[in-house]
């Protein structure tokens, strides 16, 4: 049995994007564009605001969401562009406010924030998942209770749930007259639009078994290190609009800066990387061992560190060597620039003397 549907979004407030001139995003990706960042370089503004996922189930639970969508590699390749141009906030309700005041333009957020605030929305077209509070009586339970248990979360609770524009799990609540018709109408709207939508499915036990390792992960590289990795960023799409580095350069400076990092681990001394498989090995550690969470943070900060300094060399390197092959101006020709126009007026002056002294001679 279910009592309760709630599905991911991307947020924003129409007029705050009327008035940026900015059109709105609708996918992951997006959220980790080049033009979110163009528009961060010519404001200053960072368009969009993230929970950070130590605060936040639903937004860490989104983050995966990116990786399980576009893979690990690819998927962490998008999230360290978005944190790269993101104003971080402690909580998802803090996420809904800072769009709603328009602040940023752009938040991921659980659906009916958007309709209590009332912004505007996008589902992701890359993919969204919706998530459900079951209900289950278990064998033996007394039979009274247990009906009297199930009216309650079946009927009253689902009608109380439209009062916070929360779906319920049965749609029929939605039609009872009961029920308040505008708010009804608005998630009868949103559900048509989620049953079109693309659905990420993925099982609760596979999101917890990366859970904690992801979550600290993110934090010490991404929140932590936000101004190196956004000078980092900034630098490299800064050298591409301006033509200092190619697109082949470009894509692989983004590549590499987003890679899982390779970090010493504290106990062994060996060298690792965060790939997806090292993730699922330490996270249960993680979540219950504070000490040993610590060290490997520390560990992923200073590895993060020293990736992007990395990055930010070969940038330089590319924009140099990229520099040394263009040809450079000529200064003789600059010089001979004047000479030149004299001579041409010269030739001017004398072509019209010539032109008058004939017609001259053909009146005479």
């Amino acid at each position: 049995m279910i009592y309760g549907l709630i599905g991911y979004v991307i947020g924003y407030s129409r007029e705050a994007l009327d008035k940026a001139g900015v059109k709105p995003v609708c996918s992951w990706r997006d959220l980790a564009s080049l033009n979110l960042t163009k528009y961060y370089l010519d404001t200053g503004v960072k368009p969009v605001v993230l929970a950070r996922p130590t605060k936040s189930t639903s937004t860490a639970a989104m983050m995966q969401l990116v990786t399980e969508i576009y893979g690990w590699e690819e998927g962490w390749k998008y999230l360290t562009s978005m944190a790269a141009i993101a104003r971080f906030v402690d909580s998802s309700g803090a996420v809904r406010d800072t769009v709603k005041r328009g602040e940023a333009l752009f938040g991921p957020m659980v659906d009916y924030y958007v309709f209590i605030a009332g912004l505007d929305y996008c589902i992701p077209a890359d993919g969204t998942d919706i998530l459900f509070d079951p209900i289950a009586v278990p064998r033996g339970a007394n039979a009274t209770v247990a009906t009297v248990l199930t009216r309650v979360f079946l009927t009253e609770m689902e009608k109380r749930l439209v009062d916070r524009y929360i779906l319920p799990g049965n749609p029929a609540v939605l039609d009872s007259p009961e029920v308040n018709r505008t708010k009804a109408a608005v998630l009868k709207n949103h559900l048509q639009r989620l049953m079109s939508a693309k659905i990420m499915s993925v099982p609760p036990e596979k999101s917890a078994s990366y859970y904690y390792s992801f979550i600290y992960y993110y934090e010490a590289t991404l929140v932590d290190l936000q101004d190196v990795l956004t000078d980092t960023w900034s630098g490299i799409v800064r050298a591409y609009i301006s033509g200092q580095i190619t697109r082949e350069q470009f894509e692989k400076l983004w590549r590499l800066l987003g890679a899982p990092v390779n970090y010493t681990d504290p106990e062994t001394g060996q060298t690792r990387t965060f790939i997806y498989q090292t993730a699922v090995e330490i996270n249960d550690r993680i979540g219950r061992d504070a000490a040993y969470r610590d060290k490997v943070y520390q560990a992923w900060r200073e590895a993060a560190r020293a990736k992007y300094q990395q990055v930010g060399k070969l940038l330089q390197q590319y924009v140099e060597e990229n520099a040394a092959k263009t040809p450079a101006a000529q200064p003789a020709a600059q010089n001979n620039v004047l000479p030149l126009l004299v001579i041409l007026v010269i030739i001017a002056v004398a072509a019209i003397v010539i032109l008058a002294r004939r017609k001259t001679a053909q009146a005479s």
